[in-house]
């Protein structure tokens, strides 16, 4: 019997994207998730309650994280903060538990390859983020770090892979945030011993119109409603320069 890994990573409480990555795929016997299902997305409870109806190893992300500190946290009064106490009120005891059960970077063998599961805050002391253009001391760094031959890496939330001196890299994307301008789940999907990368559109007004559950500043909510519908991410966080990656034809 030929065994179907799905590969997810960042879809930060997006619940019309990663369904429709579901219903693409129909069925598969395991998932290996890369981080951040919580956070900067409307509909957290819902997205945990759908991961956890499946077998699966799932590591930490940042976002996973701030949720659950979001109790402890100091109110400092910005948008961002409240989202992320605002997400924790919605969680159901029974998936703080299953978020809270997040394991940390790992390495798997599966179909006869060797992969760390990583999520990139975890890199250069949360300072840097691996892109396909990051300069080759970058990845030389990760290869000499961990000895795996696949490295599966997230945080970017831009779909690639890149062989670099004998070591696989590979982000299978923003699944429930894309960067690139195009309205796309991005996910891998592992199989026969390969891992390819897929991306299917999705109902990206859904959750523009579930932003407006949250009780945060109508400017604030404004900006993120217009970046589900663009396929991108407000302006103010800025994060980099995209426009390079656009050129290279990623998603």
């Amino acid at each position: 019997m030929t065994l179907k890994t799905l590969i997810l990573a960042d879809i930060h409480a997006n619940g019309a994207a990663l369904q429709a990555v579901f219903d693409q795929e129909g069925s598969w016997d395991e998932i290996l998730f890369l981080g951040d299902a919580v956070g900067w997305g409307p509909n957290p409870e819902e997205v945990l309650s759908l991961l956890s109806e499946h077998h699966g190893v799932f590591v930490m992300g940042n976002h996973d994280r701030n949720v659950l500190r979001a109790d402890e946290a100091k109110e400092n009064g910005t948008s961002d903060a409240l989202w992320m106490k605002w997400s924790r009120d919605q969680i159901s005891s029974r998936n703080l538990e299953f978020l809270s059960s997040f394991s940390p970077p790992c390495t798997v063998e599966r179909q006869g390859l060797s992969m760390r599961l990583i999520h990139g805050d975890v890199l250069f002391g949360g300072k840097s983020r691996l892109w396909p253009d990051s300069p080759p001391e970058v990845y030389r760094t990760l290869k000499n770090r961990y000895q795996e031959p696949h490295i599966l890496i997230s945080h970017t939330h831009i779909q690639f892979e890149r062989s670099f001196e004998g070591t696989h890299f590979v982000n299978p994307g923003g699944l429930g945030q894309p960067r690139l301008g195009r309205v796309l789940a991005g996910y891998g999907v592992l199989e026969k011993g390969n891992i390819r990368l897929e991306a299917v559109p999705y109902d990206a007004e859904k959750t523009a119109r579930d932003m407006d559950r949250l009780p945060l500043e109508t400017t604030f909510i404004r900006a993120w409603q217009s970046s589900f519908r663009k396929g991108t991410v407000p302006d103010f966080y800025n994060i980099r320069d995209f426009s390079p990656l656009m050129k290279m034809g990623l998603r």
